[in-house]
């Protein structure tokens, strides 16, 4: 599944990859990755809201659908705004890709 199939809310679309890991959890059920990402949302009548960072797990198993999904569809969970800078800075990222993420954050379309 590519992470441009996740569902955005109001039918919005996905920017930009932040980081994506892939994680092996031990726990019998393979490898997990989970995956960072620029989104922009659409309001209830269809119209763009400003960008946020997102979230998501990938997920392993039979359904292949990660978490969260909305009835069987892969979505994307919308980090609060006021907690997008401390998950950029945990992130661990180069110079490079901190400021391509807070350039694509920024832009309004």
């Amino acid at each position: 599944m590519s992470v441009e199939d996740v569902i955005v809310r109001g039918g919005g679309r996905f920017i930009h990859s932040v980081s994506s890991v892939e994680q092996n959890w031990d726990t019998g059920h393979g490898r997990v990755t989970y995956e960072v990402a620029i989104i922009h949302p659409n309001n209830e009548d269809g119209k763009p809201e400003d960008r946020r960072l997102a979230m998501r797990w990938h997920g392993s198993g039979p359904s292949g659908r990660g978490f969260p999904n909305t009835f069987g569809k892969p979505t994307w969970f919308e980090v609060d705004p006021q907690l997008e800078m401390a998950i950029l800075n945990s992130l661990c990222l180069s110079a490079k890709q901190y400021s391509e993420a807070l350039t694509h954050l920024s832009r309004k379309n």
